[in-house]
């Protein structure tokens, strides 16, 4: 898959000095230097430096309906901070959002021109655009605290750096014995908790974590929820400025 060095490189600062840190930090909170790294960590290949495609499949469950709503979704990323989602199949055929670090746009076919848009606005289930093309921690979040309640958690609250980030706040739960997540609790401004995620299937891959099924609650919509399954994925090359607005509604 993505064979990056210094991603790499946190695994092994996990096992040789995070656990160090954390199992002798008196009052339980993680140093950090070692939540940063975590942080970097999760984000794992969306921090590779490299451009990529990888597609992407919803599924939103209903009580009153027995077959789940499925969605097909083509990602590109750039590894930095931008990226491109386009809905496959289903009403949104050809719909197209662009992720950059300061701003998100959304292109439907019979517009002709992209408009700007929340990152948390919803397009299908429960699912926010920032959901799918904003899933980068340690570039849009800043670390207000961290904890560790007991020997099997660790906890990480982080503050969005600006207006761009789709939660104003998240409530990181960690694995304390492998740093591999297990929840996210997104909160707005108004400290309302608004969504749950859970990472229900995660591996490591060359080093690297990658995201295989991401669930998503809606705190108002007890009967339903949304999965994420992130499927194959690959490296390709793209023009230079792919990642524009202009590009964008050129369909190139």
């Amino acid at each position: 898959m993505f064979k990056v060095a210094h991603i790499s490189r946190y695994c092994l600062v996990f096992l040789l000095l995070g656990l160090c840190e954390i199992s002798s930090a008196d009052e339980g909170r993680i140093p950090s230097r070692t939540a940063i790294e975590i942080l970097e960590f999760i984000d794992g290949a969306f921090l590779s430096g490299e451009t990529y495609e990888l597609f992407i499949e919803s599924e939103t469950y209903r009580q009153h309906k027995r077959r789940p709503d499925v969605r097909t979704i083509k990602l590109l990323d750039d590894g930095k901070d931008s990226t491109i989602v386009e809905f496959m199949d289903g009403p949104e055929r050809g719909q197209k959002v662009l992720s950059t670090r300061q701003e998100v746009w959304f292109f439907a076919p019979r517009t002709k021109r992209a408009i700007k848009v929340p990152s948390a606005q919803r397009i299908f289930g429960n699912a926010s655009i920032g959901d799918i093309a904003r899933l980068r921690l340690s570039k849009d979040y800043n670390i207000v605290s961290t904890k560790r309640e007991n020997p099997s958690y660790l906890y990480i609250d982080l503050q969005a750096k600006s207006n761009v980030a789709t939660y104003q706040s998240i409530l990181l739960k960690i694995d304390a014995h492998t740093y591999l997540p297990v929840q996210a609790d997104y909160s707005v401004a108004s400290g309302k908790r608004v969504k749950r995620g859970i990472y229900e299937k995660t591996e490591i891959v060359d080093g690297i974590l990658q995201r295989r099924i991401f669930r998503i609650e809606d705190t108002q919509k007890e009967n339903s929820y949304t999965r994420i399954i992130f499927k194959t994925a690959k490296q390709i090359k793209l023009p230079p400025n792919s990642f524009s607005v202009r590009r964008v509604e050129l369909g190139l």
